[in-house]
């Protein structure tokens, strides 16, 4: 398998549905394909993700790229293995099969994205009214806190043995998830279907 590197062109962005004032950053592709999603922000940006920084820009931006991949009418991307977000010191990799639990099946993420595309919205093609909008869901600070801890104790443990199991960790994490977004017992079948 051969992945080649690309800047986000005018080719990338035809590829995008919506708005194209915000484009990818930089992708990998598998032939054709985008594989990886690649958002890159300046060393030491208020932007950057972070534990410290969960719900900042460089995420709103991963999560409205993934969407915009996913839902283009034109060519439905499924094939997103990855997200990374960088400042080209520190490496935050993400599989989409995550990006896909968290935010694509969750109805808040799919809503704000429905009316960000449609013509008559309020959004008018503004991107950062999105960002704010997926900060706001993001933004309880209990949901935050216990998603953080979560993720930090996952890390050490596969710091410590990349083959630890941490599948009780991310159960805890989809059912703070669950709560926090009050999902009923055939919504979460449908997600975890």
């Amino acid at each position: 398998m051969s992945l080649k590197c690309s800047s986000s062109s005018s080719s990338i962005a035809e590829q995008s549905q919506g708005n194209n004032n915000s484009n990818i950053d930089l992708v990998l592709k598998n032939s054709d394909s985008i594989e990886v999603l690649i958002e890159a922000k300046k060393h030491q940006s208020a932007e950057m993700f972070s534990a410290q920084n969960v719900n900042c820009k460089a995420l709103h931006e991963c999560i409205f790229y993934y969407f915009r991949e996913r839902e283009n009418k034109r060519l439905i991307n499924t094939s997103i293995k990855f997200l990374i977000i960088t400042d080209f010191y520190q490496f935050y990799i993400f599989k989409a099969s995550e990006f896909d639990r968290l935010f694509y099946k969750n109805t808040h993420f799919k809503k704000l994205y429905k009316n960000f595309t449609d013509k008559n919205s309020l959004f008018k093609g503004n991107t950062e009214k999105f960002y704010n909008e997926c900060k706001k869901i993001l933004d309880s600070p209990e949901y935050l806190d216990s998603i953080i801890a979560l993720v930090e104790e996952i890390s050490e443990s596969k710091a410590q043995d990349s083959t630890a199991d941490t599948s009780y960790q991310e159960s805890k994490i989809d059912t703070l998830v669950y709560k926090l977004y009050d999902l009923t017992a055939d919504e979460i079948q449908i997600i975890e279907s």
